[in-house]
């Protein structure tokens, strides 16, 4: 089936997705940095602001590689990680936690930020396949560090880098960056959610980045439904069952108001 691609979001659109997340067994939440940026934050990925790509994993063969490549993450690192401090979970966080914690449809996020405005918001079953922010350790003797510290660090110590005030090795949040394995255990669990789905939500996800990019994927091949919302197109567009072009937070209040006026299945099949 062609996807209906809409931008003016008629409501036959909108009460469509909400039928379909209201009658669905298994719904999961793929979010990208598109989510967050009515927070502040910027995508730590994209070719403006993107603090890693496979152009400056470059960095890594050159002589002094090590030094180059954390001066390169905290040049970015400091400016995104103060922007990650001060941001609030918008709209669209908010709806996703009530359609966990009171409608339950949502049974998962999986998301590919590291800004933790999903568990802010209230949302609990939410796996980062890209870490997490807020954790920082060194990379010698695995002391813990919040970004608070990493930050003053950073600010305090005048090095190009913050450094571990233990044994003075350099000091990193728990991000993934380009070319590093993704953590293991979310993406055991980021399988299972996907192996029971039966409508992935896809929001403000570029869909460039593997293997996130290829989970609309398994979804389909198992037979699932895939809704798309983003502000452009993507290379997905093409598999998914409904696409909407918008604000993610305006679409997200839209179907929630839609899924409120709707009755739920039980009642409706009565």
């Amino acid at each position: 089936m062609k996807a209906s691609h809409d931008i003016k979001l008629p409501g036959a659109t909108i009460g469509r997705i909400a039928g379909l997340l209201r009658d669905a067994r298994h719904v999961i939440v793929l979010t990208g940095a598109g989510i967050s940026t009515d927070s502040g934050i910027p995508d730590f990925r994209s070719p403006k602001t993107g603090l890693w790509n496979q152009k400056d994993a470059k960095l890594l063969t050159e002589p002094g590689a090590f030094d180059k490549a954390m001066a390169y993450f905290w040049k970015f690192g400091y400016e995104i990680g103060k922007k990650i401090l001060k941001a609030k979970p918008n709209k669209a966080h908010q709806i996703l936690a009530r359609w966990e914690n009171e409608l339950g449809i949502v049974k998962a996020i999986i998301t590919q930020n590291v800004d933790e405005l999903h568990q802010r918001a209230g949302s609990r079953n939410v796996i980062e396949i890209h870490g997490n922010a807020y954790e920082g350790k060194c990379m010698f003797c695995r002391g813990s560090y919040s970004m608070k510290q990493m930050l003053r660090l950073y600010k305090e110590s005048g090095k190009t880098y913050p450094c571990c005030i233990v044994c003075s090795a350099p000091v990193r949040p728990q991000v993934v960056l380009f070319g590093e394995e993704l953590p293991r255990e979310a993406m055991t669990r980021a399988g299972e959610e996907i192996a029971r789905c039966d409508v992935a939500l896809l929001l403000g996800s570029s869909s460039v980045v593997y293997p996130a990019n290829y989970f609309p994927v398994l979804v389909r091949d198992n037979g699932g439904k895939v809704i798309i919302v983003n502000q452009m197109d993507t290379d997905l567009d093409r598999i998914a069952e409904i696409v909407v072009h918008g604000s993610i937070s305006h679409v997200l209040e839209l179907i929630d108001a839609a899924l409120r006026a709707q009755k739920p299945r039980s009642q409706a099949s009565c």
